[in-house]
């Protein structure tokens, strides 16, 4: 009797094994269907691919924004406080304001921003200081818009 009880969850334990391996396969295929250059099987996001974007910066001060009052100081078009690492100004015909888009190597930014010489495939992207700002320069990079399942 022993043995018929070990072969029963056996065979219950390799049948669960199996269903899982069979469930991981499928869920594995589907994500191979997104356009997505870091594949991550646990991503919650999809990537889309947006183009190559030549990428600026700017800060908050005159220079850069022709800000003239205190107030103004450092507040983006969307009405929110610009935040380094964050923000970014573009064209809102192509990113609206509110998309989050990934930046390759320089991480995850939201469009909260336009500027009047943002247009097309050029992103600006914010800096707390001038300095920084002109140390960015100009890069190019692939955008990818993301879209949370």
């Amino acid at each position: 009797m022993p043995r018929k009880r070990d072969l029963l969850l056996f065979c219950i334990v390799w049948l669960v094994g199996f269903l899982l391996l069979a469930n991981l396969y499928r869920y594995v295929d589907e994500q191979r269907h997104y356009e997505s250059p870091n594949f991550n099987l646990f991503k919650t996001e999809r990537l889309i691919s947006l183009g190559v974007f030549e990428l600026t910066a700017y800060c908050p001060c005159g220079l850069c924004c022709g800000v003239k009052s205190v107030e103004d100081y450092g507040r983006t078009s969307s009405d929110v406080m610009a935040l380094e690492g964050s923000t970014i100004a573009t064209d809102n015909s192509i990113i609206p304001i509110g998309t989050k888009v990934s930046l390759g190597k320089y991480g995850v930014f939201t469009a909260q921003d336009k500027g009047g010489a943002i247009k097309g495939n050029r992103i600006d992207i914010f800096f707390n200081s001038h300095q920084a700002a002109l140390n960015f320069g100009k890069q190019e990079v692939t955008v990818y818009l993301i879209l949370e399942r």
